[in-house]
Order: C-alpha cells, then sequence, then structure tokens
C-alpha cells in the first residue's frame, strides 16, 4: 500500500502537468484562431466599406451628371413644369445627402428662381435638336 501511495505522489504531479501544458496548448490555438477569424472579419468589413464608398462615389458622379444635364436642358427651356421641379429636388437632395459640392448649389438657385408652369412640350431641348439635325441630314 506504501508503494501505491508513493506512486501515486509521485504521478501525480507529472499527470497535472501534463493536463495543465495540454490545456494550455489548447487555449493558446483557440486564441491563434480566433485572432484569425477576427483578422478575416477585419478584412472582409474594409473591403466591404471600400465598396460603399467607391459605390458613393459612382452614385455621386452620375447624379451630378444629371443635376448638370437638367440644369443646362431647364435653362435652355428657360422655364420648367412642376414635374421636371420635383424630379430636381429629389436628384439634388440626393446629392446633397452624399455630400455634393457648391457648384450644384448654384445650379440649385438657378433652378430656384426659374418660372414654374404647369406642362410644355414633353420633348426636352435636346429632343428638338435631335430632330432638327435629322431632318436636316434628310
Amino acid at each position: 500500500m506504501n508503494v501505491l501511495l508513493q506512486t501515486y505522489y509521485i504521478l501525480l504531479p507529472i499527470i497535472a502537468t501534463s493536463l495543465l501544458g495540454w490545456v494550455g496548448v489548447l487555449l493558446k490555438s483557440q486564441r491563434k484562431k480566433e485572432a484569425e477569424r477576427e483578422q478575416e472579419t477585419r478584412k472582409k468589413e474594409d473591403a466591404q466599406e471600400q465598396m460603399q464608398k467607391a459605390n458613393s462615389v459612382g452614385i455621386m458622379l452620375v447624379l451630378r451628371y444629371m443635376l448638370k444635364r437638367y440644369h443646362v436642358e431647364y435653362m435652355m427651356q428657360s422655364k420648367i413644369t412642376y414635374n421636371q421641379y420635383k424630379e430636381w429636388i429629389e436628384l439634388f437632395k440626393a446629392y446633397a445627402d452624399l455630400g455634393g459640392n457648391s457648384i450644384a448649389e448654384e445650379w440649385n438657385e438657378d433652378i430656384e428662381n426659374m418660372e414654374k408652369c404647369e406642362s410644355m412640350d414633353e420633348r426636352s431641348p435636346f429632343e428638338l435638336m435631335l430632330e432638327q439635325g435629322i431632318k436636316r441630314e434628310d
């Protein structure tokens, strides 16, 4: 019995140390995997954020083009219908919400100062110019 107790007292610290070492290795590998997952998540979030920024810039460029085109069209008409004005306001608001520049503010002032009317020829000045160009070629 004494031999068994001495063997137990000798093996117990060895087994306990081995178990603690094994648990430590498991925890370390788990932390490493967790750090890798966090890094992957950060990379995905960064890529998504870059994509969102690129989309915002692209949308802003398209909106600025549309505002410029509409501004020229409405200035050529010298007045603006209520429907056109509503479209202008929606475009301008979206552009301003994305952080648009000051030139759009000037365009908006021009549009705000224009005479508004119920309706007129539904064709834009650009369509009329195209029609005239086609008639000349014939």
